[in-house]
């Protein structure tokens, strides 16, 4: 049989990176929403390592309590560090100091069940997920509004500079509550798994 050498070519495609207008409502509902905010906590999810959001994260320092789930990426920009510990204590003193009113979350899923109980019965009055597609799950359920772009851009366009670290310190307060608890429990503990990994990820 006769072949067919005509080859076929994909017709071009047109990328248009311009803000639509419900994108804009999104930022501006987000900056509207963070103004009034004095409890600002922001949840880095499952995501792939970026530098630049790394960097962003790192930029808000005390003005927000950063918490990195174990599948981010983002650990080095966490600034509280036991977290899911903390929440698994579940002691309502303790959590109505530490709910947010603004949650602000970026990447896919998140691993802690603590955090979604926390957050299921704890709900922000605001929450807002970040995402460079516009896709959002909702695992806290607390029906996310959804602002599409850069999250890294995002986050360094809000003034953080009006936030107090009062809620910061609430969290760090107990964080180190937990970081002493451990080193406690680990000194007198005799020798076993727990303690060798311990040494090891210390070392």
């Amino acid at each position: 049989y006769n072949a067919i050498n005509d080859t076929f070519s994909y017709p071009q495609v047109e990328y248009k990176t311009q803000q639509t207008q419900a994108e804009k409502y999104s930022v501006d509902a987000l900056q509207q929403a963070f103004a009034s905010a004095k409890r600002v906590m922001i949840f880095s999810g499952a995501g792939k390592r970026d530098e630049a959001l790394n960097n962003a994260l790192s930029q808000i320092g005390q003005s927000a309590a950063i918490l990195a789930d174990v599948v981010s990426n983002q650990h080095s920009a966490g600034n509280i560090r036991h977290w899911d510990f903390l929440l698994a204590k579940k002691e309502e003193a303790i959590t109505n100091e530490l709910k947010p009113d603004l949650l602000i979350t970026t990447g896919t899923s998140t691993v802690s069940k603590n955090l979604k109980l926390f957050l299921r019965k704890n709900k922000p009055q605001y929450h807002f997920h970040i995402s460079p597609t516009g896709e959002v799950a909702d695992p806290f359920q607390t029906s996310p509004q959804v602002v599409k772009g850069n999250i890294a851009q995002i986050l360094s366009h809000l003034n953080w500079q009006n936030q107090t670290t009062h809620y910061w310190q609430s969290w760090n307060y107990w964080d180190g509550r937990i970081e002493q608890l451990n080193a406690q429990y680990f000194s007198q503990a005799p020798f076993c798994e727990f303690s060798s990994v311990k040494q090891i990820l210390d070392s």
